[in-house]
């Protein structure tokens, strides 16, 4: 199949920067493009983000960081004179004859270097990398190149803020490509893939250390128990949220202790029974005092229970009663 330039739509026309076909083509997402054309067909008037958002069927956000994306490579230059907006105005294109990415030599030894600098920052916004830069570190690194193609694979196609933060991880966290797409691999399967979410886990391996498949695989499959143990919590106890970070400390305590789920569930129900509402801390001194009275399942509470009612209904003293069942009238009746 072959095609040409229908001739009788060439009445009005508008340019594209040649920088733009020749280097970004690969490296800018569709909101990027869409942005960049849409300012061009523009170019006679301000454009803010909001107004481009509407007109293009992305976020203001996504507006944004389009035209971010284009400043850094040179091809917009923003109107400092609006404060707080992202407002691009006549003139801003540069059609020199002969456009030239300008790129920092050696930028993966520059990130290396400046990586000590950076040290307590927990994500990738302290990074300062241009698209040219990373268009750059693409050529001169096979290792991020392979990275950009095998998380591609994972996530389509990535965008400069997904390209800024491959590197991030890979250059200042010193996290091995194979650990990267395996971190990719497990936050798609679970459909959390936002750069914040992915990051947060990053920064947290290179903290523990964890930077070998193995490692990865294993911190995986604990953060797989977690997540199922949280679920079946948020069933048990019918919550339409998720937890909060305090009712998280008491979830990872249970799951510490290895307390059943059935077991939790039912000092849930004796909580709301009680004060007739969930209060997480309380659920957790049933449990406690269930395990210090050596209750480890569900049929050994019920047990307890059984044995209480019994004596309880009987004519017997309560020198008679056993010890296990005043162990259970007290931890309940006194929590």
């Amino acid at each position: 199949m072959e095609f040409k330039v229908n001739s009788g739509m060439w009445g009005m026309m508008f340019g594209v920067p040649c920088i733009v076909a020749d280097n970004f083509l690969k490296l800018a997402d569709e909101a990027q493009i869409k942005t960049l054309i849409y300012v061009l067909r523009n170019n006679n008037r301000i454009c803010t983000s909001d107004e481009i958002a509407r007109a293009i069927g992305i976020t203001p956000e996504q507006a944004e960081e389009a035209l971010l994306f284009w400043e850094q490579a040179n091809v917009l230059d923003s109107n400092s004179s609006q404060e707080n907006k992202a407002v691009f105005s006549n003139g801003f294109m540069n059609f020199q004859p002969e456009p030239e990415v300008k790129v920092q030599e050696n930028s993966q030894q520059n990130i290396k270097e400046e990586s000590e600098e950076r040290k307590k920052n927990d994500s990738s916004a302290g990074l300062k990398m241009s698209p040219s830069e990373i268009a750059e570190a693409v050529n001169d690194s096979s290792d991020t190149k392979s990275l950009f193609q095998l998380a591609e694979l994972q996530l389509g196609n990535l965008n400069y803020t997904m390209q800024k933060s491959l590197i991030w991880m890979n250059s200042y966290l010193g996290l091995p490509v194979d650990v990267i797409i395996m971190l990719l691999v497990y936050c798609k399967s679970i459909d959390r893939v936002s750069i914040s979410y992915i990051e947060k886990i990053a920064y947290s391996w290179n903290e523990k250390g964890i930077n070998t498949l193995p490692l990865a695989e294993t911190e995986i499959n604990h953060l797989s128990e977690t997540r199922t143990f949280v679920y079946a919590i948020m069933k048990a106890f019918d919550m339409k949220r998720r937890p909060t970070q305090s009712q998280m400390e008491y979830i990872n305590e249970w799951q510490k202790a290895s307390y059943p789920i059935p077991m939790i569930k039912y000092a849930y129900e004796k909580t709301v029974e009680q004060i007739e509402k969930m209060k997480f801390s309380y659920i957790n001194a049933i449990l406690i005092k269930w395990s210090e009275s050596g209750f480890r399942t569900l049929e050994d509470v019920r047990n307890s229970e059984a044995e209480y009612k019994k004596n309880n209904t009987s004519k017997n003293t309560e020198a008679e009663n056993s010890s296990f069942s005043d162990k259970y009238k007290s931890l309940i009746n006194n929590i």
